[in-house]
């Protein structure tokens, strides 16, 4: 998740861009949204839910590879 959303506020925030109004930044990160492409969604998010059953079997802190 944090892979996700690390590559989206590097999209949404590049060359310097600044958000004047919650609407701008809004419709920045539904534009940067639309821009990615599937694979890289799908790729990031692939095995998370095991990796939420690994955490849950073993705590709220854990490490997973």
């Amino acid at each position: 998740m944090e892979d996700f959303w690390g590559l989206l506020k590097a999209a949404v925030y590049e060359k310097g861009w600044e958000a004047m109004s919650f609407n701008s930044l809004k419709q920045r990160v539904q534009k940067k949204m639309a821009e990615m492409e599937p694979a890289v969604c799908q790729r990031l998010m692939a095995g998370l839910k095991t990796k939420i059953h690994v955490c849950a079997h073993n705590g709220v802190i854990c490490t997973v590879h």
